[in-house]
């Protein structure tokens, strides 16, 4: 228990400065209109997370299982496919950030069937995740799919966390909303359609999604200051 607790207080330590460091690599790559800032941020906080977390006796001992490898692949797999945007079409982005999200229900169960769920996976799962909601939207920015305030839902994870990181306990994990997965869900599934759909409809499809991403981290923000128990 007490190895869990630090594990925790460790990750929650180091996803701040992660986080500080995506919000200004990210306003860099904005500034310079060129996604590979951001993308080389991401590949070295990624390989942060295996040289820090998956070694023993300075041997990496990374992936400790198939759920695992398929969550770095999805990692090294949504770092290259927004790096090469600039030369594809929306349609060709969509078909592999598709593919990027398959990954993402596949290795949870394997996770789950293989009963090799660990702190560290899930960390690793999530912030996939919340690397792949903020470089889809970056891309649909730059691909002028969206306004700027596209980016409002790929920065809330990042933005959340380096505010709240002061006000989470050490010791626990970050609160749960019940409605999480199911939100998440929704918001993976109108990234990638607005992809694929005419960029008349984009806003439609984008705004309802910001809006539950809003509500869920605003529920976390409630819960975490004691503000509802």
């Amino acid at each position: 228990m007490l190895q869990d607790e630090s594990i925790i207080r460790n990750l929650h330590r180091n996803l701040w400065i992660y986080s500080i460091c995506i919000i200004t690599f990210t306003i860099l790559t904005l500034y310079l209109n060129d996604i590979i800032w951001l993308s080389l941020a991401s590949l070295i906080g990624s390989g942060f997370w295996v040289f820090h977390y998956f070694k023993k006796d300075n041997t990496i001992t990374f992936p400790h299982g198939p759920a695992n490898a398929i969550t770095i692949l999805r990692l090294c797999l949504l770092i290259s496919v927004s790096i090469m945007h600039p030369g594809v079409s929306l349609f060709w982005l969509g078909s592999m950030y598709t593919i990027i999200c398959i990954g993402d229900i596949i290795d949870g169960q394997l996770a789950r069937a293989l009963n090799m769920a660990s702190t560290i996976g899930e960390y690793l799962d999530k912030e996939t995740d919340a690397l792949f909601v903020l470089l889809s939207t970056v891309v649909l920015y730059m691909h002028h799919i969206a306004g700027s305030w596209v980016l409002g839902l790929g920065l809330i994870r990042y933005i959340y966390f380096s505010i709240m990181y002061f006000f989470i306990k050490n010791d626990n994990k970050e609160s749960k909303n019940p409605a999480a997965r199911v939100i998440a869900v929704i918001v993976f599934v109108s990234i990638l359609s607005a992809f694929f759909l005419p960029v008349s409809l984009a806003p439609y499809i984008l705004m309802p999604a910001g809006i539950l991403l809003m509500y869920s981290f605003g529920r976390s923000i409630i819960f975490e200051l004691g503000i509802v128990k």
